[in-house]
C-alpha cells in the first residue's frame, strides 16, 4: 500500500505542475497560430500589393504599345490614302474603269 500512496502522492504533486506545464504551452501555442496567422496575412497584402504593381506596370506598357500601333497605322492609312489620291489625279480614266470593273464584280457575285 505504500506503493499506491507514493504514486497517488506523486501523481498530486506533478498534477498542478503538468497543468500549468500544459497551460504554458497552450498560450505559446496560441502566440504561435497568432504569429503564423500575421505573417500570412503579411504576406498576402505584400503578394496583393506586388500583383497591383505589375498590373500597373502591364497595363502602362500595354496602353504605350497600343498608342504607338495606333499611330504607325495611322500613318500607314494616310500614306496608302495619299499614294490613292496621287494615282487617281494622275490617271483618272484608269480610275474609272477599275472602279467600274469593281462594281461589275461585286453585282455578280450580290446578284447570286
Amino acid at each position: 500500500m505504500a506503493t499506491r500512496s507514493t504514486t497517488a502522492d506523486k501523481t498530486e504533486t506533478e498534477s498542478p505542475d503538468l497543468a500549468a506545464e500544459v497551460a504554458e504551452l497552450r498560450r505559446e501555442l496560441e502566440s504561435v497560430a497568432a504569429l503564423i496567422r500575421k505573417i500570412g496575412a503579411d504576406g498576402l497584402e505584400a503578394a496583393q500589393s506586388e500583383a497591383k504593381a505589375r498590373l500597373a506596370e502591364g497595363l502602362a506598357q500595354g496602353e504605350a504599345t497600343a498608342r504607338k500601333v495606333a499611330g504607325e497605322v495611322r500613318d500607314d492609312w494616310q500614306e496608302l490614302e495619299s499614294r490613292v489620291m496621287d494615282e487617281t489625279r494622275a490617271h483618272p480614266w484608269r480610275t474609272l474603269g477599275l472602279a467600274a470593273l469593281a462594281g461589275m464584280v461585286l453585282g455578280l457575285l450580290l446578284r447570286r
